[in-house]
């Protein structure tokens, strides 16, 4: 069977087989962030967190920069993709975000992307 993520083109070869998402279903919610790459701190800053999704249930606020997701560095967009992109929906994963200085582990369950944007 092949994966949401090697249908579309993603480059899964640096996670290892059993992560790789088993599923005809879309693709998880993209965690309901809008985010861009960040220097300082290193990773992504979120620009925006849309209400009733899945980041915005633990708790991830705008001007939070995630670190890592799922104990992998994310420092672009197209990172975060590839690894919620092979997440099954209702997986918990760990998001290391930093908040008002701090870096803080936050426990998000990953959901299922809307039909629309909201």
């Amino acid at each position: 069977m092949v994966t949401w993520a090697q249908a579309h083109g993603l480059d899964v070869k640096n996670l290892p087989i059993e992560a790789l998402w088993q599923t005809n279903q879309p693709p998880p919610d993209w965690l309901g962030i809008q985010i861009k790459p960040s220097t300082e701190p290193p990773g992504l800053f979120v620009e925006k967190v849309i209400t009733e999704r899945s980041a915005a249930q633990a708790g991830i606020q705008p001007h939070d920069v995630i670190v890592r997701f799922n104990a992998h560095e994310v420092h672009d967009p197209e990172t975060l993709f590839r690894l919620v992109g092979v997440a099954a929906i209702g997986t918990t994963v760990d998001v290391d975000i930093i908040h008002d200085g701090q870096r803080r582990t936050i426990r998000v369950t990953l959901g299922k992307r809307p039909v629309s944007r909201p």
